[in-house]
């Protein structure tokens, strides 16, 4: 899905805008202008809300030229009566003429950042719902004075106001910061392998049953896990982390040191974690790092991880379980 995006200028042998290929693309709040041969080749996509040259079907699309400040300069913010941000002389403009883009976009989409007057409705463009975007015009002077209840800037308090309060009546667009979800680990004999031991007698598989919390802040870029209650189909032998001894265990979270585990390393589709298991007086072979990997497919992570553990003549641990997120 692409939101309030610019096409414009582009040239292509078809689909100097857009070219589908075995795709059908989701548009909204974009412009398509100026392209050649045409703005729109191939697929089936749904647009609203958008500016096409030439037209195109769909909720709240227009054909109007979109009034672009300096197009041959690469400058795509829209003209405004109100007022246009000048990125050249870092100051706000005013133009003889308002793009037909302004105010155009989705109703339901959060203005963002546009400046006062806004309309009380996001522009069209790829300045649209930023601190650039253009100024709204109402056909009279700019009003200079913030009014309460005046959401949409035009220097009144009417029924147009009460429209917009009322379409975005108890939205909660609070930034999430954190987010937490509960994973249940899915059946699977070899969910965790290990090898080595005493001559090989380490080696073996077992499944995991049980579930675990992972917490991921995507604004400071951390992940880590929580509440891990998991278990094995069957306990192994392991290091005490830090040299506190061997122990036996089932627990999966002592294993693999689980709720220590912290990440810097966060996308949208994987998280890398890595543990320095610390030292261990005595231990040879040595310990190795924690290597953990999350995978995110749809409702579901997938966790693949190893280390070794000096215990019992070297011990190897390898995760391969997939869990899914509880509704």
């Amino acid at each position: 899905m692409m939101t309030n995006c610019t096409f414009t200028r582009n040239s292509a042998v078809f689909g100097g805008g857009i070219l589908n290929i075995n795709s059908s693309p989701t548009l909204t709040n974009c412009i398509l202008w100026g392209d050649s041969p045409e703005e729109i080749y191939g697929g089936t996509p749904v647009i609203t809300y958008s500016d096409v040259q030439g037209g195109w079907p769909g909720n709240g699309n227009i054909d109007a030229d979109p009034c672009f400040a300096d197009a041959n300069n690469g400058d795509y913010h829209l003209k405004s009566q109100a007022g246009r941000w000048d990125a050249s002389e870092g100051r706000w403009t005013k133009d003889d003429v308002t793009s037909p883009c302004i105010d155009g976009g989705d109703m339901a989409s959060p203005i963002g950042y546009e400046p006062f007057p806004n309309g009380g409705r996001i522009n069209m463009g790829a300045y649209g719902g930023t601190a650039e975007a253009s100024k709204s015009y109402f056909g009279e002077p700019v009003c200079e004075t913030i009014v309460a209840g005046d959401i949409n800037g035009d220097c009144k308090v009417n029924f147009l106001d009460f429209r917009l309060m009322a379409l975005h009546w108890l939205e909660d667009n609070t930034p999430v910061s954190a987010v937490t979800t509960t994973y249940l680990f899915q059946p699977d004999p070899n969910a965790l392998v290990t090898s080595g031991g005493f001559a090989g007698q380490g080696q073996g598989s077992r499944s995991i049953e049980g579930r675990f919390e992972l917490t991921i802040d995507f604004d400071a870029g951390i992940a880590w896990f929580n509440n891990v209650d998991a278990t094995l189909s069957e306990e192994v032998w392991i290091e005490g982390h830090n040299g506190e001894g061997s122990i036996f265990t089932d627990s999966l979270d002592v294993i693999f040191n689980m709720t220590e585990l912290v990440s810097t390393d966060v996308s949208e589709t994987t998280i890398d974690f890595l543990l320095d298991k610390g030292d261990c007086p005595g231990c040879f072979p040595p310990y190795t790092d924690i290597h953990l990997r999350a995978t995110f497919i749809e409702n579901s992570v997938h966790l693949v991880g190893d280390f070794c553990d000096p215990c019992c003549d070297r011990y190897c641990f390898y995760l391969d379980a997939v869990a899914v997120a509880e509704p």
